[in-house]
């Protein structure tokens, strides 16, 4: 059964923070079944019946658990792992929302006051980049961020109307591939 274990546990009760040992009692302490079914847990030499011991023990038990891969992945790379399971890496997808809102506040999908337009050759949706020397956190804004990967898309893929159609768009243009954006839905 899984209370009692047959190898030798090793277990670092200093380690564990208190207010997770107290949540692992506390849900201990409201199941009836779970509290009775395990009464004692059996280590090396000893049998222990304290709850809060037993909360411990059980809170460290999971806390290994969670960490495990599938033996396939367990050794490969962040980059290697994401090619397998064909996604992208965090940049991409951030930046790919980020390119994918701004298309959805300039076609009236959601919702935004006028944004700073300048209609140029390339695409004719091209963005200004605010400046403001005084503060810093205007190079965070979403215009600010995504301006040249925006500017740089052609006037097609800018005045696509539907999200879908736009999504496959920049998919292509940007990060090179013809990847279906089923992976996104």
């Amino acid at each position: 059964k899984f209370p009692y274990h047959d190898s030798k546990p090793n277990i670092k009760f200093d380690k564990l923070y208190e207010p997770k040992k107290k949540l692992v009692f506390n849900y201990m302490k409201n199941k009836r079944k779970f509290k009775d079914a395990i009464g004692a847990i059996k280590t090396d030499n000893a049998t222990i019946t304290d709850e809060n011991k037993i909360a411990e023990i059980i809170y460290e038990y999971f806390k290994v658990q969670r960490r495990r891969l599938v033996k396939s992945k367990k050794y490969k790379t962040y980059e290697k792992i994401l090619k397998i399971l064909k996604l992208q890496n965090l940049e991409e997808r951030r930046l790919r929302g980020e390119l994918i809102q701004i298309n959805k506040i300039i076609n009236g999908v959601n919702f935004a006051k006028s944004l700073s337009l300048n209609i140029r050759r390339s695409n004719n949706l091209r963005l200004v980049k605010e400046i403001n020397k005084r503060s810093s956190g205007r190079f965070d804004f979403l215009t600010n961020k995504i301006i040249s990967t925006w500017n740089n898309l052609s006037s097609g893929c800018v005045s696509v109307s539907s999200v879908h159609n736009f999504e496959a768009c920049i998919d292509r243009e940007v990060f090179g591939s013809n990847r279906t954006t089923a992976m996104a839905q």
